[in-house]
């Protein structure tokens, strides 16, 4: 199709993030949103009408007595399986199995916890809400652990440390699968939900004798670095042997090796808003923590800083979101 298909697939991607966002909108709404012309964005919701993409009604359309129809997106139509899992301070491993609409609507969902987890039993999770007769296209993971080449590395769970979990789900799916550490996800989310896409954005967890997590949004864009190790501030050099620094991760003694991070990511990253979350972080913690990183940063530098109890919804917003980025790329449907 050469260039006609690349400006067809790129048009209907645009389409696609309009009818997204949720609402109902006519052909004129539509084309001036996307930024193309009238004649393309009536011949593309025609397709996506008879796909069943996009559904129609009729809305009035200012005129005394004329109706146009107004048009939205199917959330039945190429919803997206949300699987994530994670180590709670029990030591248990936390599974989630969602299937999404491309809006957000949980259409069917699984959840569980065990001792150990393997690839096989996140497969099995993925498949109990797969099962349900819903016309899923994508796959969307959610991990601990920095995705290397489809293998899980420095997992918080170790025995999922370099195993394959990428092409176990999707060999065992069938299906395309966009994987993600779980602080990337939350960060982009945030970045979507929040409006925050002028500024540089830093999501930071602290849990409990587990090594923390950040990600950074910048100019709508999670920086992942060359190894998607960005972010890991477990890793810096704290001055002690890293199972040390490991114990240590618990109130009280906690404060200042957060500071100690934070401080470093300030310094290279200088973001506008860091969000803060986890075990060892509440709203009193949080002030304390900002107090010892003004004794090192100077105070015109340092960051807006937030608390939140659960960043749970600007995860299921980010996987979303990630997942769709991924099939408006691959021009799914073009």
């Amino acid at each position: 199709m050469g260039d006609t298909g690349d400006v067809r697939r790129a048009n209907r991607g645009r389409v696609r993030r309009v009818l997204w966002r949720g609402g109902a909108r006519t052909k004129e709404e539509i084309a001036r949103e996307a930024g193309i012309s009238l004649p393309t964005a009536n011949t593309l919701l025609n397709e996506m009408a008879r796909s069943g993409e996009v559904v129609s009604s009729k809305a009035p359309n200012g005129r005394a007595g004329r109706t146009a129809l107004a048009y939205r997106a199917n959330e039945q139509h190429g919803p997206v399986l949300e699987l994530s899992f994670e180590v709670v301070a029990s030591g248990k491993r936390v599974w989630r199995a969602e299937v999404v609409g491309v809006l957000g609507t949980v259409l069917r969902a699984r959840e569980g916890a065990s001792e150990q987890l393997s690839c096989e039993a996140l497969l099995d999770a993925a498949r109990s809400v797969l099962d349900g007769g819903l016309d899923v296209r994508q796959v969307v993971l959610g991990v601990p652990a920095i995705v290397c080449e489809g293998r899980l590395r420095h997992c918080d769970a170790p025995e999922l440390d370099g195993a394959p979990l990428v092409d176990v789900l999707a060999q065992g799916s069938g299906l395309p699968v966009h994987a993600e550490n779980d602080m990337h996800h939350k960060a982009y989310g945030c970045y979507r939900e929040l409006g925050v896409d002028a500024e540089t954005v830093t999501l930071a967890n602290f849990p409990a004798r587990v090594l923390p997590g950040t990600a950074t949004v910048a100019d709508g864009r999670v920086l992942r670095g060359a190894h998607r190790f960005a972010g890991m501030i477990g890793f810096i050099d704290y001055g002690v042997a890293r199972e040390e620094y490991r114990a240590q991760l618990e109130r009280p003694s906690a404060r200042r090796l957060i500071a100690q991070g934070l401080c470093s990511l300030i310094a290279v990253l200088d973001p506008g808003l860091v969000v803060c979350t986890g075990d060892l972080v509440d709203e009193g913690e949080l002030a304390a923590i900002e107090h010892l990183c003004a004794e090192r940063i100077p105070q015109e530098y340092l960051p807006h800083f937030a608390y939140r109890q659960t960043l749970e919804d600007l995860y299921r917003v980010g996987m979303l979101a990630c997942a769709l980025d991924a099939r408006v790329e691959s021009g799914e449907g073009a």
